[in-house]
């Protein structure tokens, strides 16, 4: 692949970077070495010493060759987000649109993940299809965490534009179609709010019951049966080394560490298991697990029968 398409080779390093995958990234390398004129000397500098590399060159980068600066931008992006930036800047003349639209997409939902203010301006710079390029290996967790950002920031209208941005698998869930009908309403458009809340029909869910209060509809109902828990397998949670990982990663305020570990714990688990976990986020006082858990529920055949 390497002979044939080194391009594309040079895409798949840039991938496993942006994975961590250091020594899988190390190999490509080695083998892209023999491509003629590639720099091999820096570009290993800047994927394993890219401290080093960035206070030697950081202020060159204009002089340096693309594709080693690329390589120390997206080391820098899981390090040094500020300093991946200023990278980006310099090389974004350089940058064709699919690449722009991949390393500020990167430099974005990285920035999205730690609440910096500079955020939604990154995304910018990116172009109309931002976290969309040559580079780019989840688009939609880019883009949500960029209309997430908005959300936050209570940019309504930009919410607004930013949903109607999503790929259409996206914005027709209920989540993003709740928070667009929220937008519409805070920028005084509330007929055309009431329009989309009232797509959202199922109240057992959670933007469901959020939407049917917007109605003002009742999102009382009566199960068919009363829910059983399992008390032993409650109390055996307490002993789930996944499950006190995740405890200590929130406790710690580092929610998507903890995120991993929690829904790791939830592969394979059917419908009663994962009620059984519910209600022990609920007992340790998640109740940001309580939902999402509840949640996976609604989409297993037992469900109903809870």
């Amino acid at each position: 692949m390497i002979r044939r398409s080194p391009s594309s080779a040079f895409a798949y390093l840039l991938t496993l970077i942006e994975q961590n995958r250091i020594n899988r990234a190390n190999a490509v390398l080695d083998a892209l070495a023999k491509q003629r004129g590639f720099p091999i000397k820096e570009a290993k500098l800047a994927l394993n010493q890219t401290t080093k590399w960035y206070n030697r060159y950081g202020k060159k980068i204009s002089k340096r060759d693309k594709r080693v600066a690329l390589i120390g931008l997206y080391r820098l992006s899981r390090t040094n987000i500020k300093a991946a930036a200023k990278v980006g800047q310099a090389l974004q003349p350089r940058l064709t649109s699919s690449e722009r639209a991949s390393v500020w997409g990167r430099i974005g939902y990285v920035a999205a993940l730690d609440h910096l203010p500079e955020t939604l301006s990154w995304y910018a710079k990116g172009g109309q299809n931002v976290c969309n390029g040559i580079y780019s290996i989840n688009p939609n967790r880019c883009v949500e965490w960029r209309a997430r950002t908005a959300l936050r920031e209570q940019r309504w209208k930009t919410l607004d534009q930013l949903i109607q941005s999503m790929p259409k698998s996206l914005s027709i869930q209920p989540n993003w179609i709740y928070w667009r009908g929220r937008a519409l309403a805070e920028s005084g458009q509330k007929q055309k709010a009431i329009k989309l809340w009232k797509q959202i029909p199922d109240v057992r869910s959670f933007y469901g019951k959020l939407a049917a209060e917007e109605l003002g509809k009742s999102i009382l109902y009566q199960p068919s049966t009363e829910p059983k828990i399992n008390l032993e397998a409650l109390k055996l949670l307490d002993h789930n080394v996944g499950l006190q990982r995740a405890r200590a990663f929130y406790d710690l305020g580092m929610n998507n560490f903890g995120h991993r570990e929690w829904n790791w714990q939830l592969r394979g688990k059917d419908a009663h298991a994962l009620l059984t976990m519910a209600h022990w986020a609920k007992e340790k006082n998640l109740l940001h697990r309580m939902i999402n858990t509840a949640e996976h529920i609604r989409s297993l055949p037992v469900a109903n029968n809870l």
